[in-house]
């Protein structure tokens, strides 16, 4: 890198050098240390708790691969009288590349004023950001409390092995800050997330004499249909939270996605099962119970 780049890169770099893809997510620890040990160095006292295998597997789908021990790092440094405790957070996992990079996705680029990395934005920057706003946070007389800083695992499988698990155990705070995405808005909330299997069955038979069989992807298709009509109505609400200006709307709205079908053994053979994989994005004003009967 050259001799103009910030801290924010130098630390950013590092980090994308360091694949954190989930699934499956390995090598969570070698990339949280290249923050901890930051933090450390600034007078921090860090941990690395470790999430049991048997808990996180619990914890996603079933079909979801994981890989690697899931290690979340949590750095506290404790200035003046103040009982007041301040968290800053952001996850260390990114999503695997797609094809069509034309940037190495795990080495840090730089043209002109855009960095390019898998994570440079969801979510290793806020990583970066966060870790040195702290270190300087530590060498100043500007503040009194407790500063928590958490980088935690598996939020692009759903969180609850990481962020989840350490607020389950005893991780809390008075406020909390939480960096995630490339989000250009402070908001006070954001939309949940509910992702559910749905699994066609049908049965077996060669396509020669396919009246002997049922389709499970013919079955599936009707199932999708319907899923997406679902998502049609969906958009019609609103919630009373801002939403991102990026995000084309003024306020957030639920959505449900249809994001991954899989089915088939055969070209010559009835399809005997096909699997759905659903994505159900909530807004704070909508239930968990209430987006699971909509869809039942």
């Amino acid at each position: 890198m050259s001799h103009t780049d910030s801290l924010e890169e130098v630390v950013l770099g590092e980090l994308i050098g360091v694949d954190t893809s989930v699934p499956p997510g390995r090598n969570y620890l070698e990339a949280l240390k290249v923050a901890g040990e930051r933090l450390e160095a600034a007078g921090f006292r860090v941990d690395y708790p470790v999430t049991p295998m048997n808990v996180a597997r619990s914890r996603v789908r079933e079909n979801v691969v994981l890989e690697g021990e899931r290690v979340n790092m949590v750095a506290r440094i404790l200035r003046g009288e103040s009982k007041r405790r301040l968290l800053l957070n952001a996850h260390i996992d990114v999503v695997p590349p797609g094809p069509n990079w034309s940037h190495d996705p795990f080495k840090l680029s730089v043209e002109g004023e855009k960095l390019f990395g898998r994570g440079a934005s969801d979510n290793k920057g806020s990583v970066a950001a966060i870790t040195t706003a702290a270190t300087r946070l530590a060498s100043s007389t500007g503040f009194e409390g407790e500063l928590i800083v958490a980088f935690t695992c598996d939020e692009e499988i759903g969180g609850r092995s990481g962020l989840g698990y350490l607020v389950e155990n005893g991780l809390k705070a008075d406020a909390a800050i939480v960096g995630d995405g490339s989000i250009r808005t402070v908001g006070i909330a954001a939309n949940g997330c509910m992702r559910f299997d749905v699994r066609v069955r049908g049965q077996a038979a060669h396509s020669s004499r396919n009246w002997l069989g049922v389709n499970a992807v013919e079955k599936a298709a009707l199932v999708v249909d319907a899923l997406a009509q679902l998502n049609r109505r969906l958009g019609e609400r609103r919630s009373s939270v801002p939403a991102d200006p990026d995000s084309g709307v003024d306020y957030l709205r639920p959505s449900l996605t249809v994001a991954m079908i899989r089915g088939g053994v055969k070209e010559n053979v009835v399809p005997p099962l096909c699997e759905i994989t659903v994505d159900r994005r909530l807004i704070p004003e909508e239930t968990w119970e209430e987006a699971k009967a909509e869809v039942l």
